[in-house]
């Protein structure tokens, strides 16, 4: 493991938890740095016992995100993962209507298949 860096911004999402057939569990916070003129949207991996801290994380809270940089090659393709080990909520964010997480929602469908709305 590399050195720990550390990030401060915004949650933008919380995805779900995936689990794989192996019984791995790992899921992804995305959020967004606070900075200057050109900030980054990044993935952070919660894997095994660090999903549990992201259930007090919602979106729109300001956070702080201790991570380590992890690289791979997979097929002559090369990869790069931030994983976590550690998230405080140093702000709690209020999400408006306007910025709201859409829920899926099934839409109503006539017979032929096509949406309704």
């Amino acid at each position: 493991m590399g050195k720990l860096l550390t990030l401060t911004g915004k949650v933008h999402l919380v995805e779900n938890k995936q689990t794989f057939a192996s019984g791995f569990e790992k899921q992804v916070c995305v959020i967004t740095e606070e900075a200057d003129k050109y900030p980054q949207t990044l993935p952070f991996e919660f894997l095994k016992e660090k999903i549990e801290m992201l259930d007090k994380v919602q979106r729109g809270d300001r956070v702080t995100v201790t991570y380590s940089e992890r690289g791979s090659e997979y097929n002559n393709r090369y990869y790069v993962n931030l994983v976590a080990f550690k998230i405080e909520v140093i702000g709690k964010g209020s999400v408006t209507h306007s910025d709201s997480i859409e829920e899926d929602v099934d839409m109503p469908v006539d017979e032929s298949g096509e949406d309704l709305f």
